[in-house]
């Protein structure tokens, strides 16, 4: 009996856990499109590039990126900004994506 009821809770915690780890924040196209530029180079200064954006200073550029998803956005006026989490190694960062368009206007910490 112990052994049944231990596995049911440990099936029922595996659910639950999958279900709060979604993410239910919607990404237009060319945000999805950033995050899997950030997968296939691992670099965000290159990803970045392909959609308009170049500056010397971006946040992370000097770390192999992976993993990378979309934890909020935001609207403001004709600007979208995405929080975005990426791994480096074993540390996970927060930067700010933000969007006018089809072409990235900022990338802050």
């Amino acid at each position: 009996m112990k052994k049944s009821s231990l596995l049911l809770s440990s099936l029922i915690l595996t659910i639950c856990l999958f279900v709060s780890c979604g993410s239910s924040t919607e990404v237009s196209p060319e945000m999805q499109g950033f995050i899997t530029a950030i997968s296939s180079t691992k670099s965000i200064d290159k990803a970045a590039e392909k959609y308009g954006y170049s500056n010397d200073e971006i946040p992370l550029g000097y770390y192999e990126l992976g993993e990378a998803k979309v934890t909020s956005s935001t609207v403001q006026g004709t600007k979208t900004c995405y929080a975005l989490n990426v791994k480096h190694g074993l540390v996970d960062s927060d930067i700010n994506v933000c969007w006018e368009g089809a072409k990235i206007i900022s990338i802050t910490e």
